[in-house]
This record gives structure tokens, C-alpha cells and sequence, in this order.
């Protein structure tokens, strides 16, 4: 009987704790549209190497507000491999546009640390009516700031540029409110079932776990080998571009005029295995010669994933000095000429590819001198509109190839062609750091990028001006000396 009771009461507490267990809460995978959505295409980080998590806010909504706190105290203890960021939203909205300029012009005067949760305060708590250009700088010196550093960075080309950029970027990431989580540029939190702010932030951390993991396991599958061909690769940029994709375990394709300094270059990469390197000493203006290194290369590794036309001279020129004729006729030959000779004879070999699902890439390498002309520098401008220009018609052409073909204007980069140049130059970037942003740039696909971002803003500025005030800003710069 003790033994039927003991066994009747073991059962009821087997089956107690079953309903118990039943009863509580099972955390649940991560499911699509209820806790995340994807962004397609994703977005590059600022810093591949991080996990980029992104707060679009802005100090108009008092939800931004209320998170706020919180949310400073939850980043300051995220992973070392995670970088927060907080981008302001405009949603084309004059009064969300000042509240943008207002973030960046603290961030930039050095006062986002004394003033940011105080703005939130005026707004949200004070009632303060921060509307318009005069209430703002009025606060803001009321806070202490010095009206005349404030007010320079407030209307400041740096702040609209910046303002600009955050709205290009909450367009591409298809933000609809505030505030808004981006994790790694791939995904938005979204938290249909969270109660509260603090649930919010559990659940990002779990997408965050989610971005981890996937990188881990794309670090640790084998990858494909890149094959990569590149012109002008003896020194600058293409110098750079052959050491990156090197270091990435590229096949790679080399061809410059001189064979000395090419040769210099393999050996240095011979670390990445000299029979991944092959090596064309040639001119690009020598179609024949440029179809047998691409045969030789296609032979020996199959099609190329990417195809770099970075070859260019550039010289000062003038039309009216008949000596300078050959210079100009010579430019074309390299600049336009070359690269169409650099693509022609992989395009079938690619188109192959293709059919197999393996989408190449055309990359041409224009330059923001390309979009007006430059005085004294007739061939090289004229040159490079061409390139533009000659891209874009190739890429229509190959739209339905599965070839991408991609333009890249670069600004100014420290290289040899540069460095005879004797006049300043903004936004000057060394080789190394603009190759991983042309390398970026190849990877997503962009059919146009300006390199750095901010030339870009400029060659927009160029292209809008009117003849007459371009003619009176630009008649007397600087000339370009003459080399060639």
C-alpha cells in the first residue's frame, strides 16, 4: 500500500512539474518581421571590423527622449566588438532638419557631451520652443557655448554635408520612425511583442548575437578565391589595390609598363603564393599585347572576378602649344583608349561565367576631374569625362550580361601623379585607405561612387553651377605641371 501511495505521489509531482515547466515562458528563436526585418541591399559599415549597431533618432520625439538615458548606459557596456553610432533622421521635415544640424554642430564644436540630454530636457520637459535658427543659437548660448564657434559650425558646409549623408542613410535603410536599431547594416530591430524600452535593448543584443554569429561562420567557411586583374598596378593606386586583394588571398592579375617595379611588387607579395601572382609588362594603349595577358590569365585561372582599369597618365596641357598635341593625343590613348583595350578581352570569357551564376565586375577609374573642365589640364579632364562617360554606356550595354560595370571617381589620392601638383588638396587620401574604400565600393556594386564622400558633395556643386560664376571661380587655379 506504501509502495502504490509513494508511487501515485511521485507521478502527481512528475506531472506537476511538467505543467510547470509547460507554463513557463520558452524564449522563442528570433523570427522575421516580428523581432527583425532584413535591409536588402545591406549597408556598409563605416568599420567593417565591428558590429555596428545604429540609433536613428532625433531630438524632436519624445520616445528618442525617454530612450535616451537608457540607452547611453546600455552602449557603454556593449562588447569591444561592437560600435554604437546615433544618426539623426530629417524625414524631410524643416523641423527635424534643424534638430539634425543642432546634433552636428555639438558634435562638432566638442559640446554633444554637456548638451545632448539637456536639449532632450528644453524640448520634452521645459516646453521650450527650439524652431528655428535664432531660438537655437539663443539656448545654446544660454548654455554657456560661444555664440560665434557655435554659429560658424551651425551653418557650417561640414554640418549640411553631414545632415545629407543622414538622410541618404535612413533612406537606404528604410527608416519610417523613431527611434530606430540597425544592426551591422543588415538589420532593422523591430519588436512588434516588447512591453518597453529595456526589452527593446534585450532584444537588440539577441539580433546582435545573430550578426555575430553569422560573421563567425562566414570567417570560418572556406572562402572563394577572388581572381582579380588589375592595370597601372606598379605604383599608387594600383599599387595599394593589388597589396589589398593580396592580402585577401586574390588571384591576381598585374600589368604595368614598367617590368622593374612590377617585378618589385610580386616579389613583395610572393607571401600570398607567387602562383597566384602573374605578371604582364605591357602599355595599355597595346591592344594585342593586352588580349595575349588576358588569354595567358584566363588560361591559367579562369575568368576574372574583377577586371580593374586603373591605368592613367596625366600631364598639364594647352591646346594652343602644337608641341602639346602628342601629350594630349598620348593621355587619350592611355586613359580612354586603354581601358576600353583593358575590358574588351574578358568580356566573354566573363558573360560565361555569368550563366553560371558568377557575376563579374567592369571597375573603371574615372575622377572628379572629370566632371568640368580644368584649366591647363585640357587631355586629363577631357579624358576622364570620357571614361564617365564610356562607362556608362558600357554598363547599359552590359545590363542583362550579368556583368557589372562600375565607375569610380576618385578625388585626390598621395600617390606619384599627385605629388607634383602645386596647389592644396582637400580631402587628400593615402593610397592603403582608399584602396579598402574602392575595394568597398567594388564589393557592394555601386555603379558610381565618389571617393571620398565629401568630393562627391563637391562634384554635385560643380556640376549645378552656372557657366559664368564656374568661369570667374575657376579661370585662374592653379595649373597642373607638365610631364609627359
Amino acid at each position: 500500500m506504501k509502495n502504490t501511495l509513494t508511487g501515485r505521489l511521485a507521478a502527481y509531482v512528475v506531472a506537476l512539474l511538467s505543467l510547470l515547466v509547460l507554463a513557463m515562458p520558452v524564449q522563442a528563436q528570433l523570427a522575421v518581421g516580428r523581432d527583425f526585418v532584413e535591409i536588402k541591399p545591406p549597408l556598409q559599415a563605416d568599420n567593417p571590423a565591428k558590429i555596428e549597431v545604429i540609433e536613428f533618432f532625433s531630438y524632436a520625439c519624445p520616445h528618442c527622449s525617454d530612450l535616451n538615458p537608457i540607452i547611453k548606459k546600455w552602449a557603454a557596456k556593449l562588447p569591444a566588438d561592437v560600435e554604437f553610432k546615433r544618426v539623426p533622421v530629417s524625414f524631410n521635415s524643416p523641423f527635424y532638419v534643424l534638430m539634425a544640424k543642432l546634433f552636428y554642430a555639438l558634435e562638432g564644436t566638442g559640446e554633444m557631451a554637456k548638451l545632448d540630454a539637456a536639449v532632450f530636457d528644453a524640448i520634452h520637459v521645459k516646453g521650450l520652443k527650439l524652431i528655428d535658427d535664432k531660438s537655437i543659437q539663443e539656448w545654446v548660448v544660454s548654455q554657456g557655448v560661444d555664440a560665434k564657434k557655435f554659429s560658424d559650425e551651425f551653418k557650417s558646409f561640414s554640418v549640411d554635408s553631414k545632415v545629407k549623408r543622414a538622410d541618404s542613410l535612413s533612406r537606404a535603410a528604410k527608416i519610417r520612425g523613431v527611434p530606430s536599431l540597425m544592426v551591422d547594416g543588415r538589420y532593422l530591430v523591430v519588436g512588434e511583442q516588447v512591453k518597453n524600452h529595456d526589452e527593446l535593448l534585450v532584444l537588440a543584443e539577441k539580433v546582435i548575437d545573430k550578426a555575430r554569429n553569422e560573421r563567425n561562420a562566414k570567417k570560418y567557411a572556406r572562402p572563394a578565391v577572388l581572381k582579380v586583374f588589375i592595370t597601372g598596378a606598379s605604383s599608387g593606386i594600383g599599387n595599394a589595390l593589388a597589396k589589398h586583394y593580396a592580402a585577401q588571398g586574390a588571384t591576381l592579375g598585374l600589368v604595368a609598363r614598367r617590368g622593374d617595379h612590377l617585378q618589385t611588387l610580386a616579389r613583395s607579395l610572393e607571401g600570398s603564393g607567387p602562383e597566384r601572382i602573374s605578371c604582364y609588362p605591357l602599355d595599355v594603349s597595346d591592344a594585342e599585347a593586352l588580349h595575349a595577358a588576358a588569354e595567358d590569365f584566363i588560361k591559367r585561372h579562369g575568368a576574372p572576378d574583377i577586371v580593374i582599369a586603373n591605368a592613367g597618365v596625366s600631364s598639364g596641357t594647352l591646346t594652343e602649344c602644337a608641341e602639346d598635341l602628342a601629350v594630349i593625343r598620348r593621355i587619350f590613348e592611355i586613359n580612354v583608349f586603354g581601358m576600353a583595350a583593358t575590358f574588351s578581352p574578358f568580356i566573354a570569357a566573363m558573360r560565361a561565367a555569368a550563366v553560371h551564376g558568377k557575376s563579374g565586375r567592369l571597375v573603371g577609374i574615372a575622377s572628379v576631374a572629370g566632371i568640368r573642365g580644368l584649366p591647363g589640364a585640357e587631355a586629363y579632364s577631357a579624358s576622364k569625362s570620357a571614361v564617365i562617360t564610356y562607362l556608362e554606356s558600357l554598363r547599359l550595354e552590359m545590363r542583362s550580361s550579368g556583368i557589372k560595370v562600375l565607375t569610380i571617381a576618385p578625388g585626390y589620392i598621395a600617390t606619384p601623379m599627385t605629388a607634383i601638383n602645386p596647389y592644396r588638396m582637400p580631402f587628400l587620401l593615402q593610397p592603403d585607405e582608399a584602396a579598402r574604400r574602392f575595394a568597398r565600393a567594388i564589393e557592394r556594386g555601386s555603379s558610381y561612387t565618389v571617393i571620398p564622400w565629401q568630393m562627391g558633395v563637391v562634384a554635385k556643386l560643380l556640376r549645378v553651377l552656372p557657366n559664368r560664376l564656374y568661369d570667374r571661380l575657376f579661370a585662374n587655379a592653379p595649373r597642373k605641371p607638365k610631364v609627359l
